[in-house]
């Protein structure tokens, strides 16, 4: 049980740092499953909580110490943005952060519309960062791992 509970998380960790959240995506995280999401409902499992003990998420995510999952998987992300940011500027994915896409480029019909950049841009506004601010933070490892860590998991 610990082992499928655990690489249940690790899968959507693994997804959502690569891809965009789309809305399926964002209802898996989000949506209860019998009242609680996959991630909750995994730490239960874990500690052997019934539903008849009327236990509330907040109170196992604390006896456990586990974030929420999105905030697992925003400081992962952020930690990955962070890697690029420090990569030398010749680099196909640093120039990717940098890069605007041209005027006349058009989406697939099958392509999210939500791309990993703005993804990256919406978990810097939760931490009061523009773009250029964040790239020039993440030049300081240490600064950046603890406010990607940190920020993150504790809002």
């Amino acid at each position: 049980m610990v082992v499928s509970c655990m690489s249940v998380i690790n899968i959507y960790v693994f997804i959502q740092q690569r891809a965009p959240l789309n809305v399926m995506m964002q209802r898996s995280l989000s949506q209860p499953y019998q009242g609680h999401t996959i991630h909750e409902w995994c730490l239960r499992k874990l500690l052997g909580i019934k539903w008849y003990h009327h236990v509330w998420n907040d109170e196992v995510r604390r006896t456990t110490g586990q974030p929420r999952l999105s905030a697992i998987v925003q400081a992962r992300r952020l930690s990955l943005f962070g890697h690029i940011a420090r990569m030398p500027d010749v680099t196909d994915a640093r120039s990717i952060i940098t890069a605007s896409p041209s005027e006349n480029c058009r989406r697939p019909p099958a392509c999210p519309r939500i791309t990993w950049m703005k993804t990256i841009q919406q978990d810097l506004r939760s931490n009061n960062l523009s773009l250029d601010e964040a790239i020039t933070v993440a030049q300081n490892r240490p600064l950046w791992r603890l406010m990607s860590a940190f920020g993150a998991t504790h809002p």
